[in-house]
């Protein structure tokens, strides 16, 4: 069996992008993204407020708005939360000045924010309530999304103070965005498309591998079974399905630690048989399996002992990464390795994928499709290249299989003709 075609793959992911003519709307470092064909304007920059005690209420805020110290983001659209001990107030305000009513959505573009309360102001008093997040029944959200997202209706002519209170336990960027509600159903439409492309695709190279994993019986493509669906259910939590979807509850986890770890060990013991390393080069078979040995010990340590160094894990995927891609330079450069050539190509392609899309997550980068979802076309070359990798491990394995089975063949019938020039010096022939 063939690995998926690599060209193919692009090509549909190329012709995808060509059917979307409208550009997702994002948030830019300078403003919130507003729908440009109304007249919607941010009457104040956003301002935030950090409530270190958890204490500060809606009532309060309103009260003391003048006392209290709210301040200005660097880069408006999008906040970044540190403090993740306290409760994080956002607050700006829309105003209307067109002759027509609008239905807006206001989206926080992170699916993992445990909590979400919205308040709609007006002359000092508060209008609407409205709660969302991970931590809160999906029956309870103002909108059913994978993001927190909350509707705004501003009547014509008229302005709306919005306040956001953000609760959340890991370090994390929250960019805002501002859609029409007809725009945000087709966004939201267009999301989802991407999304079953993106699973589909994957789905159907792991189901592909399984088949190979059951021809072969090797333990490389169990591996990289067991990769690819730990990296599925990473990505769909951190894509928020499985706490907007009661069928895929079981696969929700609030910590991701645990997940990251598991992966990175698995990708681990896929490289070392993925480049045959205990056939082709001791050195760093021996190096990468004591590495695999006391990895889960140190992590299990770190976990337990700093559980709230967040950088930490990330130093660890770092050196581990560094790691892997020495120890593929240095066996391609060694041996010459061929199938090294697709793991190299799937690190560059997945550490370009990863850079792009947190360039844009930060507001480096101009948001448009390519920047948004440069993760998941990232993941998906990097699968598809390891895949055919994998394809070429397998011929070069049957090959040497079939030198084998030559050179068996070989010596077993020079076995059996000295045998017979033993049995028979004088060359005569037997009957």
């Amino acid at each position: 069996m063939q690995s998926p075609s690599l060209r193919n793959i692009v090509a549909g992911l190329i012709c995808l992008c060509a059917s979307f003519g409208a550009k997702p709307l994002a948030a830019s470092p300078d403003s919130i993204v507003a729908p440009p064909k109304y007249l919607l304007r941010i009457d104040s920059l956003v301002n935030f407020l950090v409530d270190d005690c958890d204490t500060l209420t809606i009532k309060q805020i309103i009260k003391q708005k003048n006392s209290l110290e709210f301040e200005q983001l660097e880069h408006q659209g999008s906040y970044v939360l540190s403090n993740t001990q306290a409760a994080h107030w956002l607050a700006f305000q829309m105003e209307n000045s067109s002759k027509q009513p609008l239905r807006l959505v206001v989206e926080l573009d992170n699916a993992r924010l445990d909590s979400v309360l919205m308040y709609a102001v007006l002359k000092d008093s508060v209008m609407e309530h409205k709660v969302a997040g991970k931590k809160i029944s999906p029956a309870l959200w103002d909108m059913r999304t994978r993001n927190p997202a909350f509707q705004v209706d501003i009547p014509a002519g008229r302005n709306r103070q919005l306040y956001f209170k953000v609760k959340h336990s890991e370090h994390t960027r929250i960019p805002l965005k501002v859609y029409t509600r007809a725009e945000f159903e087709t966004y939201k439409d267009k999301t989802n498309l991407i999304f079953t492309l993106f699973y589909g695709i994957l789905f159907v190279i792991v189901v592909h591998n399984f088949f190979l994993f059951l021809a072969h019986r090797d333990f490389t493509y169990l591996m990289y079974l067991l990769v690819n669906g730990v990296m599925a259910v990473l990505l769909m939590n951190l894509n928020g399905f499985p706490f907007q979807y009661a069928e895929l509850t079981i696969l929700k986890m609030h910590d991701l630690r645990i997940i990251y770890a598991l992966l990175a060990y698995l990708f681990l013991l896929f490289t070392i048989g993925y480049l045959r390393l205990r056939r082709t080069d001791k050195i760093l078979f021996y190096g990468f399996s004591t590495s695999a040995f006391l990895f889960p010990i140190l992590a299990a340590v770190f976990l337990y002992l700093a559980m709230d160094m967040e950088r930490l894990q990330w130093y660890m995927l770092g050196a581990l990464l560094v790691l892997l891609f020495v120890g593929a330079l240095y066996q391609l450069q060694r041996h010459r390795y061929r199938p090294t050539w697709h793991y190299l190509s799937a690190m560059w392609v997945l550490l370009l994928g990863v850079s792009f899309y947190l360039l844009a997550l930060t507001g480096k980068f101009p948001a448009n499709f390519w920047m948004e979802y440069a993760l998941q076309v990232g993941i998906i070359l990097c699968v598809s290249l390891l895949s055919m990798g994998l394809s070429e491990r397998q011929k070069l394995i049957d090959k040497e299989k079939e030198g084998g089975r030559q050179r068996a063949t070989y010596i077993s019938e020079l076995m059996d003709f000295l045998k017979e020039l033993h049995q028979n010096p004088d060359g005569e022939k037997t009957a």
